[in-house]
């Protein structure tokens, strides 16, 4: 039987050091739900994954939320079940689906039992930021305190598998855990995470390292690259940057998980 919760104690302003509001993300993508948990507790959301639909079922029974994100695809339970036995037990529950582009069929099911409002992959997080501030603002708890969302700012945070880039903020995450690296490495990390699995040459590393720079040697660029590859051997056991000779260097998406 659900339990019924009435703690408020996640609204108070961040400022005071308190999460704004608590969401439970269902996202079996664990690349995905990482980039969604950094980029939302960065805005002082407090974000709770649950990787299938008999944990976020086990997880929802035993601790409050204000807001689920609940990807519609999902191994075993799927997320339609997963919304409507959620709506059964608190029909006053928001949730925001997450969908793939083939799922729209799925989606009408999901908003006729009580669903708030969908997302399509892919997002922006400004979007999601937006469909969560709307959404928490008229629902039944209504969160008041949401600071205002700058609608046309872009996502500053990318994922590759488990590894986690918060532009926005020059941090990076490999499991939710925090990999201390320099600015130069994050700027150079930012190229190839935009390009996973494509090739890079050395005039475009070259073209980052060189902001705020007359020239970069060759040896430079090497050098760059080499203590990357050396920091990301050392943080999560694969240097995940391969050398294709006679090209330049590629990112293997597959290496980071």
């Amino acid at each position: 039987m659900m339990s019924t919760f009435d703690d408020h104690s996640s609204r108070l302003d961040p400022g005071g050091g308190a999460w704004l509001a608590r969401i439970l993300l269902v996202e079996d993508d664990l690349g995905l739900a990482s980039a969604i948990k950094v980029g939302l507790e960065a805005e002082y959301y407090s974000v709770t994954i649950a990787n299938d639909g008999e944990a976020a079922l086990r997880i929802f029974q035993s601790e409050r939320h204000d807001l689920v994100l609940l990807d519609l695809l999902l191994p075993g339970i799927s997320g339609l079940e997963v919304c409507r036995e959620i709506l059964s037990w608190r029909p006053e529950t928001e949730i925001i689906m997450i969908t793939a582009l083939g799922e729209l069929q799925d989606t009408v099911a999901g908003l006729e039992f009580g669903a708030d409002d969908y997302l399509v992959k892919p997002f922006l997080m400004s979007e999601l930021k937006a469909r969560m501030h709307a959404v928490l603002r008229r629902g039944s708890h209504r969160v008041e305190n949401l600071p205002p969302i700058e609608t046309e700012s872009v996502s500053m945070v990318l994922a590759v598998g488990a590894l986690v880039l918060d532009v926005e903020h020059g941090r990076l995450y490999y499991h939710g855990r925090l990999i201390h690296a320099r600015p130069r490495e994050l700027e150079v990390l930012e190229l190839f995470f935009r390009r996973p699995g494509l090739v890079l040459s050395r005039t475009m590393v070259e073209s980052v390292l060189s902001i705020g720079s007359d020239t970069i040697s060759r040896a430079t660029v090497d050098w760059h690259i080499r203590q990357i590859r050396q920091r990301l051997q050392s943080e999560i056991g694969v240097p995940l940057i391969e050398t294709v000779y006679g090209l330049g260097w590629r990112l293997d998406p597959r290496a980071a998980i």
